[in-house]
């Protein structure tokens, strides 16, 4: 349900109103949000959006916040476009009288701090399946000078094609609303974006031990005469040379090089005395990846059990300079020697675990794989601070990882491991679906590259911000951006031509509509495991 002061207008293509629905309202959120809305097409058409047809439906939020509680604007935007969708196809289909075939729904914000900014980025980011960050036309030079003197506005937009399905919950998921979290979907998961603050949850991280829910991350179960072989040939790296217990971070390519996702592999223990295989997809892909993996064994008439066993684990980060000596006070047996990408079972509370020294902040830390119906058991026996994506998304920027969807997306910026940076994870020397054109790549060399830069002047980089050359010739795209918690600096990442690559070329960022000097640094922005 709507909370009081949420209206929502909708009109369709012909930018008549819908019947029922509500137009051209004003509220008020919890007494601190003023909130306008109004509808229609004509709307995404202002802001050059376009894409909405005649059985479309577009729906324009505006809110104002008078305090800078980024917890507050991230729930309020979540709420709102959690509802926004499911009324807009209730009203839409009657009339139209056919499916339609795209929804919009389109948010302005206004003067809004830059930590509720990134957190508002976050949320939209991960909603619907088409994303766009664009620009309003006043950010691009108004007419006059006094549509120029307005305040500069961002504007995110998520689109539904129609098919939306229920999202699927943590296990934890009553916990860590109880705990106070604000949620977000990511792909296609209710995750909590944060507990107490992005800034508190970064900081745990960064000077002592904080622990996230990472639950929707998938994991495939691959065992079986032949498992070695078929994990070699569809990830990029080596995978013979992985002892039980070691893992590595891999790419899975299509036949032209370009990530489809990238991963961590783990070799487990072996079961009937075969190879096993446990490897963690990206949220929200383990499905078509257990059907990738599944269809190229039968296509080339292996002997290997794939199982895709994502439903019957939980799976958690616990991250921190600290961590390690929590992890080992927890667990009934000793993890302290284990090295960077090791892993072993152990047991916390009588409890089998898979615990590996892996993580995505840039700290020391683990990561630990847990039976679903234990997940409470485990997450309560960690006394530290909880952490949302918010801040994990703030972590891995100053560590400089890549994020699936925005560093690189199979459909809409499509990236090989060479140009992402991550030539590491490429053994040529191996057979894996993509790695003749790969050998190409690497002789021939790339023609951008992803690097990571700083802003000189004032202002935060967000995704999908022009960057240009110092001539103002757009050169490359903004991939991921935030204002970080640990250097006070605005950073991001990009892709740019290689001549714009090197450590202290000089570049501009477009912000709001408006030229930032920057200078590419080199990654990560800080010191690292």
């Amino acid at each position: 349900m709507l909370e009081d002061g949420f209206e929502i207008g909708i009109s369709r293509g012909d930018r008549k109103p819908v019947d029922g629905a509500i137009a051209g309202k004003r509220g008020r959120v919890d007494g601190e949000f003023d909130v306008d809305v109004a509808a229609g097409d004509d709307y995404f058409e202002a802001a050059g959006l376009g894409g909405l047809d005649e059985a479309g439906c577009g729906v324009f939020v505006k809110i104002k916040p008078n305090h800078s509680d980024s917890a507050e604007v991230a729930c309020c935007v979540a709420q709102v476009i959690e509802v926004d969708i499911e009324l807009v196809a209730e009203n839409v289909r009657p009339i139209d009288e056919q499916p339609h075939r795209r929804l919009g729904v389109g948010l302005w914000v206004d003067q809004l701090s830059e930590t509720g900014a990134n957190v508002v980025e976050h949320t939209l980011l991960s909603r619907g399946r088409e994303i766009d960050v664009t620009k309003r036309p006043d950010e691009c030079g108004g007419e006059t000078a006094s549509d120029r003197a307005r305040p500069t506005k961002r504007h995110y937009y998520a689109a539904d094609d129609g098919s939306s399905m229920p999202l699927q919950t943590p296990p934890l998921r009553g916990l860590h609303d109880e705990r106070g979290a604000k949620f977000t979907e990511f792909g296609g998961w209710d995750m909590p974006v944060e507990f107490d603050s992005i800034q508190t949850e970064h900081a745990a991280v960064r000077e002592d031990v904080g622990i996230f829910d990472v639950s929707h991350m998938g994991q495939l179960h691959v065992t079986g005469p032949d498992a070695t072989e078929l994990m070699q040939r569809l990830t990029s790296n080596d995978v013979s040379r992985l002892a039980v217990g070691d893992s590595q971070y891999a790419v899975i390519t299509d036949e032209n090089g370009i990530i489809i996702d990238d991963t961590v592999v783990y070799r487990l223990p072996n079961e009937d005395g075969e190879a096993t295989y446990l490897f963690v997809p990206n949220a929200g892909t383990d499905e078509a990846t257990h059907e990738r993996w599944l269809s190229y064994r039968n296509e080339w008439d292996l002997e290997a059990t794939v199982d895709n066993r994502t439903d019957e684990y939980a799976m958690f980060a616990v991250q921190g300079p600290a961590a390690p000596e929590l992890v080992e006070r927890v667990t009934d047996e000793s993890v302290a020697d284990l090295e960077r990408f090791e892993a072993q079972y152990a047991t916390i509370d009588g409890v089998e675990c898979w615990i590996a020294r892996t993580g995505y902040t840039g700290e020391d830390g683990f990561e630990l794989i847990v039976p679903w119906n234990a997940a409470e058991e485990i997450w309560t026996a960690f006394d530290c601070q909880p952490c949302g994506l918010g801040a994990r998304d703030t972590l891995r920027i100053e560590a400089g990882l890549l994020l699936a969807g925005q560093e690189f997306d199979h459909e809409t910026d499509p990236r090989t491991p060479y140009e992402a940076g991550i030539g590491f994870t490429v053994a040529l020397e191996t057979e894996f679906v993509g790695r003749d054109a790969l050998a190409e790549l690497d002789e021939a060399g790339v023609d951008e590259r992803l690097v990571g830069f700083q802003l000189i002047d004032r202002g935060v980089p967000r995704h999908g911000y022009d960057i240009t050359s110092t001539e103002s010739r757009v050169i490359g795209t903004v991939t991921s951006g935030t204002m970080s918690p640990t250097l006070e600096q605005a950073i991001g990442l990009g892709y740019v031509p290689v001549e714009y690559a090197e450590p202290g070329t000089t570049l501009q960022v477009v912000v709001r509509g408006q030229s930032k000097k920057a200078r590419v640094e080199t990654t990560p922005f800080i010191d690292t495991v």
